[in-house]
């Protein structure tokens, strides 16, 4: 009788230590979008996802660091930008002119010359700038743990993501030739 007490014990024991070493699959999945009026991913934006997350091995595939680390560029967040996704009523917010206040390229101010931009409710956009007007089609991709503009246009695919969306300001970060490039707006109307 004392032996199946102590092996009970030591099973329910093991059973916890293995599950202790288990990895939390919660953490690894990858956010689910949230229901968008605009956005089904292509296969190419899919597959380029895929290789995102496959070049950038996480601390559980690596293993746990030895010693305290700190990362040698801190990726400082701009004032003002949200703790939350942007949420499919939040998109309403965007449904009027912005202009351009603040451009940042790897977080140093960059003078810029004059920037608007215009959604519509129909998905439809006019950016105008120093120099000229380009018109084409804007979707959103909102997901759990981001959230992301993209314009179509003649000129081609630019997407962004959406740092911040308030009454008063949209704060958006694209990566162009390994540089951060944030832009913030305040409205124009």
């Amino acid at each position: 009788m004392k032996t199946k007490i102590l092996s009970i014990i030591l099973l329910v024991l093991l059973i916890l230590g293995m599950s202790a070493c288990q990895r939390d699959e919660t953490e690894d999945e990858s956010p689910q979008p949230l229901e968008s009026n605009t956005e089904i991913p292509s296969e190419s934006e899919a597959d380029s996802d895929v290789e995102d997350n496959q070049e950038q091995p996480t601390e559980v595939d690596s293993g746990y660091p030895i010693m305290e680390t700190t990362p040698t560029k801190v990726q400082s967040q701009p004032a003002g930008e949200s703790a939350y996704p942007v949420t499919q009523e939040d998109i309403q917010m965007l449904y009027h002119t912005w202009s351009l206040t603040n451009y940042f390229v790897d977080e140093v101010s960059q003078e810029t010359g004059q920037k608007t931009i215009k959604f519509d409710a129909d998905g439809t956009y006019e950016m105008t700038t120093d120099e000229g007007t380009q018109t084409g089609q804007w979707r959103t991709r909102l997901m759990a743990v981001e959230s992301k503009l993209i314009l179509e246009s003649e000129e081609g695919v630019t997407t962004y993501e959406i740092l911040d969306l308030t009454p008063s300001a949209l704060n958006l970060r694209m990566t162009e030739d390994n540089q951060q490039i944030d832009e913030q707006y305040l409205p124009a109307d």
